[in-house]
């Protein structure tokens, strides 16, 4: 099966994410091929190097007015002076470590990278002028990047039919209506589909032990420990969090969102319809749940303070508003119920039988376990 990957995908899964790991696991296998527009790898490499950069530059300044108090109390700089240099050397180095990391990634994944050849260039522009294929209007140059990878892609898939991983809109569309194309928005749907879930079968097929252990993990009482253990108090529900593009319906909103959106680890006894999915290995001591659940979750958010005024009289006492700003923008908090989903982890930490696995399990969280539980939050859909 040749898969691609857009840009955002990358950027959404990382290279170590566990649908990533499930990947490679097809991939060492055989099962799956991995075709990537150069520009994509490119675009992505870009954007984390400045993410870096920016990132370094605003501590960078924090640190200055740091020392600039220092000085003025007459207190010693040297420490300062120190993180200033290590951060120098981060942002100095940030490019080759940044790049070094997608060359392994490549190299892990045996990726085949699409060129754009010249013949594509008549193409091109010929879209660009009319305002077809990736481009939502004619010479528009913000869409040159997605034209440029969706040729490299159609290009491809005339040969062999092709699985495109991509949720931009424009890009996606254009890609939806190529013949010898099946679309995904993102990996987990990919994975989670009737193909996919075979492949991984027939891998776990080979060991019985494998299959064995996937029965013992899909069982109620494995799962109950497991939900028990990671919505404990200053477990991993407490402490987890959700922020921008990782939440969904934020319009369902009592106001407009103006930015910083933030939710934290649910009202964990508003907890309800708790739903595992299906169990995947990535290897013998590394086992993936998909795990879904609502409940109430508490949410800080910029608004505008004239949109709380104006509120009915009920909805405004349900959001708390204050720290405003002389532009009128403040921080509103509420509690919203909300469709949680995420992944568990569960990773062994010694070569273990399936006994020893359902022993274990009565004791998940206890020093001595052997069971490694973690909990991954993925996407948070308002309802």
């Amino acid at each position: 099966m040749k898969i691609s990957l857009d840009t955002n995908i990358l950027h959404q899964e990382g290279f170590t994410s566990q649908h990533m790991q499930i990947l490679a696991r097809l991939a060492d296998a055989g099962l799956v091929t991995l075709h990537m527009a150069d520009l994509v790898l490119r675009e992505h490499d870009s954007k984390r190097v400045l993410d870096t950069s920016s990132k370094i530059q605003s501590i960078s300044q924090n640190l200055k007015d740091i020392k600039k108090n220092y000085l003025k109390s007459g207190a010693p700089t040297d420490k300062i002076e120190k993180i200033e240099s290590l951060l120098n050397d981060i942002n100095n180095e940030a490019q080759e470590v940044i790049t070094g990391t997608t060359a392994s990634w490549i190299k892990l994944l045996k990726v085949s990278k699409l060129e754009f050849s010249i013949d594509l260039y008549q193409q091109l522009w010929d879209d660009y002028f009319i305002g077809c294929g990736a481009f939502k209007k004619p010479k528009n140059r913000d869409d040159i990047p997605d034209a440029i990878i969706g040729l490299c892609i159609t290009t491809a898939a005339k040969e062999e039919k092709m699985v495109v991983i991509c949720k931009d809109g424009q890009l996606k569309g254009h890609l939806a209506s190529t013949e010898n194309l099946q679309m995904y928005d993102d990996l987990a749907s990919f994975i989670a589909s009737s193909e996919v879930q075979n492949s991984l079968k027939k891998l776990d097929s080979l060991s019985k032990n494998i299959e064995t252990i996937k029965d013992i993990i899909a069982g109620a009482r494995f799962q109950e420990r497991v939900f028990n253990y990671i919505a404990a108090h200053q477990s991993d529900l407490y402490y987890s969090c959700w922020k921008d593009e990782e939440i969904e319906n934020t319009d369902l909103l009592p106001i407009p969102l103006y930015g910083g959106i933030r939710i934290d680890g649910p009202l964990v006894e508003t907890i309800t319809k708790i739903q595992f999915g299906t169990v995947t290995c990535i290897e013998p001591k590394h086992f993936v749940i998909p795990l879904e659940f609502s409940a109430n979750m508490p949410i800080c958010f910029a608004g505008s303070y004239l949109d709380w005024i104006h509120l009915p009289a009920h909805d405004k006492e349900l959001i708390d508003f204050d720290s405003m700003d002389g532009d009128g923008i403040g921080e509103a908090s509420l509690t919203r119920e909300a469709r949680v989903t995420g992944q568990v982890a569960i990773y062994f930490l010694e070569p273990m039988t399936a006994d020893s696995i359902q022993a274990h399990a009565e004791f998940i969280g206890h020093d001595n376990c052997k069971l490694d539980i973690e909990y991954i939050p993925g996407k948070l859909y308002l309802i």
